[in-house]
């Protein structure tokens, strides 16, 4: 059974819960959060191997997921403890 991820709002469609294969779900079958069609899925497991790189810190995860979400200004004053996000930012 498959787990699959809406890339605009991270709804998850998991085929086990639903008890209905994604793939036979019809064609004009829509994300019951955000309406975006079937074609924004991705499968989980997909998901977290692009996620999955050596290098990453909690921040740049962190940012990357506000930027998913389209927060677009974070506003704050940066500092020692801030730093790591203050440079994922810069990243982004």
């Amino acid at each position: 059974m498959l787990k699959l991820r809406c890339i605009v709002c991270n709804y998850i469609y998991d085929e086990k819960k639903e008890r209905k294969k994604f793939s036979d779900l019809s064609g004009n079958w829509t994300c019951p959060v955000c309406n975006a069609p079937k074609t924004a899925f991705i499968s989980l497991t997909e998901h977290l191997r692009r996620k999955t790189k050596e290098g990453r810190s909690v921040s740049d995860t962190l940012i990357d997921q506000m930027a998913e979400w389209g927060i677009k200004y974070v506003f704050g004053i940066p500092g020692t403890s801030s730093l790591g996000l203050v440079d994922a930012v810069r990243k982004k």
